[in-house]
């Protein structure tokens, strides 16, 4: 039987997706979003390590852990790794060491640095079969449980390196991430390629569109040789050109309804849409959701999440990142304070709220269930 492990988390995207990695390293993963769901699992079936995040709703991480150990048993030993999206400040390592933590770490936790932490404490995972096999190394899931925003975050996060696939009806791209950055995607869609976006830009014309494609065939170069060897455009036109289309194949992803994707860890795409790596993962979010992303989603994560406040994002790996926002947003977001609700913002026009989830979604801004008056 494979390891058991707890994954203790109230931001259940992070949650599924760690789960979703370490099963794909062959444990046996379940996941609770705050410390009575973690209890109850516990008492019901004791796993062999949790994984549990400090910053709970309702009490913390500290106070979970030491019902933890006052249950008892096998739970009084039980490996626990402390997870905190703050800075670890001396009191915090003092009262992870009194409750027998065996480690704590800052989040977001690269990938690789989660896995071995986990291989350290209960050793490597043995898959049972094929099919767990064939899952090695993989994240999957669909796009209806995991929005394509939360994706990338939450990968940006774990540092991954590996190219993540995405399918939605006929629809297939592929985007390869260096370290969380986006760096490079392929589409299968015609209308994305070089030629057709070309043409549908008014760029060049269909006849030379077809020529372009003729001498392709011939003497087996790419399309933007071609067309600047025919003097159609100049290198640096065909430059832009490509980057356009590395945008376009990128952002039209969120527009996207349903789906499926998985992330191919290590691996690499091939003749692919270089992408710029100039911009934070935040910023492409932001874009993303501000031109493409369905209202209708916006609109009912705020519904659902209104009770909750709306407070600046406390983790410096997310804090720091570069975003362009409009000047009179700025300006409203500067004054935030943690005393309101998420509800407040369905009353603003549609393109503060897809800013407001955006920056939800990248981590540069967060809920707490409690206001900061309240605190």
């Amino acid at each position: 039987m494979a390891a058991s492990i707890l994954c203790v988390d109230d931001d259940r995207n992070l949650c599924q997706i760690v789960a979703r990695a370490l099963r794909g390293e062959g444990y046996e993963v379940t996941t609770a979003f705050d410390g009575d769901q973690a209890i109850d699992q516990i008492q019901r079936r004791s796993p062999d390590l949790i994984l549990l995040d400090v910053l709970l709703p309702r009490r913390s991480g500290f106070e979970v852990l030491e019902q933890i150990r006052g249950l008892g048993g096998a739970a009084s030993q039980l490996p626990v790794v402390l997870m905190t999206g703050c800075t670890p400040t001396p009191l915090y390592g003092q009262r992870a060491n009194a409750l027998r933590a065996v480690d704590l770490i800052t989040k977001p936790v690269p990938l690789d640095r989660l896995i071995q932490v986990v291989s350290t404490q209960i050793g490597e995972a043995k898959p049972a079969s094929e099919d767990q096999k064939r899952g090695r190394d993989g994240i999957s899931g669909t796009l209806e449980r995991i929005p394509f925003p939360a994706i990338l975050h939450h990968l940006h996060g774990l540092r991954a390196t590996g190219v993540l696939h995405l399918a939605s009806e006929k629809k297939r791209k592929w985007i390869e991430l260096r370290e969380g950055y986006p760096v490079a995607v392929r589409s299968n869609l015609v209308r994305e390629t070089l030629g057709h976006r070309l043409v549908r830009t008014g760029r060049i014309t269909r006849t030379v569109l077809e020529e372009s494609r003729r001498q392709m065939q011939v003497r087996d170069r790419r399309q933007g040789e071609i067309l600047v060897a025919m003097e159609v455009l100049s290198e640096d036109e065909i430059a832009k050109a490509l980057k356009e289309q590395a945008d376009e194949k990128l952002f039209e992803i969120f527009s996207w309804r349903s789906g499926e994707f998985h992330f191919e860890r290590g691996a690499k795409l091939q003749r692919a849409n270089t992408l710029s790596g100039e911009r934070s993962p935040a910023n492409l979010i932001l874009r993303g959701v501000r031109t493409a992303f369905p209202i209708e989603r916006v609109d009912r994560y705020l519904q659902t999440q209104g009770p909750r406040y709306v407070a600046h994002g406390e983790t410096p790996f997310y804090r720091f990142q570069d975003v362009q926002i409009e000047p009179a947003e700025e300006s409203l977001l500067r004054g935030l304070d943690g005393t309101q609700r998420l509800s407040d913002f369905l009353r603003e026009d549609e393109g503060l709220r897809r800013t407001i989830y955006a920056l939800l979604a990248s981590g540069l801004l967060e809920l707490h269930r409690t206001s900061d008056q309240q605190q």
